[in-house]
């Protein structure tokens, strides 16, 4: 029986949507009769989807005439090819980008791109301005759009899907080891890339899963770090790589008795400007974490979140970096038994938005020293000294480094509600619940170097995070990243630039000697110098720097380049729906 991919009722593209987008730029006449020959012609390719053509060499899958995979029958890698235009003629090309598919392809719009290029003459006579090729531009991404809305309702992608991996035909067990191990927030299907890596190191991967079937993901781990692993013993080889960086035999059987599950976080860490390369250096250190913890069992997913992006650091002595604050290993212990007694008992939100930060803080700001009945009377001790602290600090007149200002306030921008941070608790709130790094901005924000912001929707769900940084003559932005660090998407791309221009023309506008005063990069005389001076002693007797001033800054330095690091959104197009 043949498989049918439409659906009863089909819901055609509507050009009004179209021409409430671009207002006075199209034809609606034209429009119309456009939508109508290209939505027809899609329809009619969707009876027959998928061709499939055999010869000696290869195993060709063709997808609605616009995509091709290829196995090569020999080595059985696949490579991709799309159609374009050239010289006005339609072709086929080699793809020279990473597709976002689970090979078999989930399809996800981007092949539109392609498929629309042999209707480039037809769209372009919408237009009431043909040479105007951003306009062009933006109606081809929105044509796109509408077009997958319109398909997604119309379709049966689900069966599509399977039909695809049945025409392409691609090893199962390739398939099964390229998943294992990927990062879910890079490519969440195997790509083409992936596949075809893993065929090249099938021996290393077969190896793998016949000796200890719980590291095949480590394998992809290591691989996708750029690092070679040899033929002969894989796993020695990883055990080498792991022990060479000051982690124990010990630790190593934390991360061998373990599973991928385990390493998450790890796993999905993202690092400057969206790329890998650092993580097997986060994977060492928070064995060593584990270690210094005396870690026997794995630590329930709720509460590993907790260090999400942190600075995983045992440093020297007994102690551990926590959300930026270097905590005794026993008070460690006390917060994490907390965080799993409120978990069990459904109350650790709650907990990690109010409870933790205040006590965090109140460790980072005064260091006490805790005695040894102290620690045995374990969170009700740090929960009551820290809320104690706080009623004290909240009453003075001077909060000093625990609060700053912003010459920005509460904003809306593109349908968000942006908001300042303007102290510890609030930006250890921001840190701990969008699980980034945030924190480790609190010296240079109290420094008035820095100014970090929260980014809400309407319904008042925090989206995003945004951070800026004062230069000579205003401020730019440092980077603006969603939860768990990930890049953001649609409007928000380019919302951190806006904000950073706005904070400018005020910051400008405020009065000297409170720009001075709260953000400004220079001082105006050396009395002014003497005074920032002394603040920026004061402020790294306060934070317990162990070292000089110069390593203070290269903490800095250091936490801008490990999270938000200077990007520049690269505009969206219908490719960036397909690559990786």
């Amino acid at each position: 029986m043949t498989a049918t991919f439409l659906r009863e009722t089909i819901h055609a593209p509507r050009a009004t949507t179209l021409l409430a987008r671009h207002p006075r730029a199209l034809l609606p006449e034209r429009l119309e009769r456009a939508l109508e020959v290209v939505w027809d012609d899609l329809l009619a390719r969707l009876e027959k989807p998928i061709v499939v053509t055999d010869t000696r060499a290869h195993h060709v899958a063709e997808f609605l005439g616009c995509v091709r995979y290829i196995r090569i029958k020999r080595s059985g890698r696949v490579k991709l090819t799309h159609v374009t235009q050239i010289a006005g003629r339609s072709s086929f090309i080699d793809a020279d980008y990473l597709w976002n598919i689970d090979l078999p392809m989930r399809p996800n719009g981007a092949f539109l791109e392609h498929y629309l290029c042999r209707w480039w003459m037809v769209l372009g006579e919408c237009l009431q301005d043909p040479d105007d090729r951003d306009g062009a531009e933006a109606f081809l991404i929105s044509f796109q759009s509408e077009l997958w809305r319109s398909l997604r309702r119309s379709a049966y992608w689900q069966r599509l899907r399977y039909a695809l991996r049945e025409a392409i035909r691609p090893d199962p067990q390739i398939l099964a080891w390229a998943r294992a191990g990927r990062p879910r927030h890079d490519n969440r299907n195997v790509c083409n890339l992936l596949y075809n890596r893993t065929l090249r190191y099938k021996l290393q991967y077969a190896q793998v899963q016949k000796e200890s079937p719980r590291l095949v993901w480590l394998l992809t781990f290591f691989l996708d770090e750029g690092l070679h692993v040899p033929e002969g013993q894989p796993i020695a080889w990883m055990k080498g790589e792991i022990e060479s960086r000051q982690v124990t035999p010990a630790g190593w059987r934390l991360l061998a008795n373990g599973s991928e599950k385990d390493f998450h976080h790890i796993r999905d860490w993202i690092g400057p400007a969206d790329a890998f390369g650092q993580r097997v250096y986060e994977l060492t250190a928070w064995l060593r974490c584990l270690l210094a913890l005396r870690r026997t069992t794995p630590m329930a997913p709720a509460i590993r979140r907790l260090f999400l992006h942190d600075a995983f650091d045992t440093g020297e002595g007994p102690t551990l970096l926590f959300r930026s604050v270097r905590l005794p290993l026993p008070v460690v212990r006390i917060l994490l038994a907390e965080a799993e007694r409120r978990r069990l008992a459904g109350s650790l939100a709650q907990f990690v938005s109010d409870d933790l930060v205040d006590v965090t803080t109140w460790l980072d700001s005064e260091r006490p020293t805790l005695s040894s009945s102290q620690i045995k009377a374990g969170w009700r001790h740090l929960a009551r000294r820290a809320a104690e602290w706080k009623l004290a600090v909240e009453a003075a007149a001077e909060l000093g480094v625990l609060a700053w200002s912003s010459v920005l306030g509460v904003t809306h921008a593109d349908g968000w509600v942006v908001t300042p941070l303007t102290s510890v608790w609030q930006v250890r709130r921001e840190a701990l619940r969008q699980h980034h790094c945030a924190d480790s901005y609190l010296a240079p924000c109290a420094a008035g170097k820095v100014r970090l912001f929260s980014v809400a929707n309407a319904a008042g769900k925090t989206v995003a995070t945004i951070g800026i940084v004062c230069e000579e003559h205003g401020w730019r932005p440092i980077a603006i990243r969603a939860a768990c660090n990930r890049a953001v998407t649609g409007t928000l791309i380019g919302l951190d630039e806006k904000i950073a221009q706005r904070y400018t023309d005020l910051w400008h506008q405020a009065p000297p000697a409170q720009a001075r005063r709260t953000d400004a990069p220079e001082l105006a005389s050396r009395e002014e110098e003497e005074r920032d001076a002394a603040a920026v002693r004061q402020l790294e007797e306060r934070l317990d720097v162990m070292v000089d001033r110069a390593d203070l800054m290269l903490r800095v330095v250091i936490a801008m380049e490990r999270d938000f690091v200077e990007t520049t959104p690269a505009r969206r197009t219908p490719r960036d729906g397909g690559s990786s």
